[in-house]
């Protein structure tokens, strides 16, 4: 066995793992047979169950190695069926503290508190703080909405979302391209890259964030 196919072996048991320390029933590498449903020759990595819930789980060393375009006609056939959910779990997952599905607890709750405890810096001056704890808020939403549009990436780069999102119609043009400048102002915020801008990135990212949440809550 190659080093590559080793080592994604070993990822694959770690998942595995996390999954069954949570309570989850897993089977590795599950044949055809064990779906409901057909999923045209694709075969995961892993089955997740537990209580009604059924995951689908694809692995992967890191998020470049992951191609949407093939997953897409897979997660369009499970987003059929009831009780049944596509995840993609990256090593990030892996060695996070939360679990891949964990993700799918995060709140419009959460959103908006962010979005108050930002304008609240924002008010006090402290611009490139309060720009970042905006960005957090948007991410949130970013992950939300992923997941509640049964795409792959909810936990990928933010940019990988965007993308995505903006190839499943969840985002407009307009909005896809405002993400990528609000998240080049993030960029070079978290990075101390000088940034004259952030007051100006503040009102575009939260006048996003505003048309996002009206449009998906």
């Amino acid at each position: 066995m190659s080093y590559a196919a080793q080592a994604q072996s070993r990822l694959e048991k770690m998942v595995a793992d996390r999954y069954r320390q949570a309570g989850y029933d897993v089977i590795l590498r599950p044949e055809s047979s064990m779906f409901p449903f057909d999923l045209r020759g694709y075969r995961p990595d892993l089955i997740a169950k537990k209580g009604g819930s059924n995951l689908i789980i694809e692995v992967r060393s890191s998020s470049n190695q992951a191609s949407y375009e093939r997953l897409r006609e897979v997660v369009e056939e499970v987003r059929r069926h009831s009780g049944w959910q596509f995840v993609l779990v990256t090593d990030r997952d892996v060695s996070g503290a939360r679990l891949p599905d964990d993700y799918n607890q995060v709140s419009w709750v959460e959103v908006e508190e962010g979005i108050r405890s930002a304008d609240k810096l924002k008010s006090m001056g402290e611009h490139e703080a309060a720009y970042l704890l905006l960005w957090i808020a948007f991410e949130r939403t970013l992950r939300i909405i992923s997941n509640q549009a049964d795409l792959p990436s909810s936990r990928q780069a933010p940019g990988i979302i965007v993308r995505e999102l903006y190839s499943a119609g969840e985002l407009s043009m307009e909005q896809y391209d405002a993400a990528l400048s609000c998240l080049e102002v993030r960029n070079r915020v978290v990075h101390g890259f000088p940034t004259a801008d952030v007051s100006i990135g503040y009102e575009r990212l939260r006048e996003l964030l505003s048309e996002m949440l009206s449009a998906k809550r």
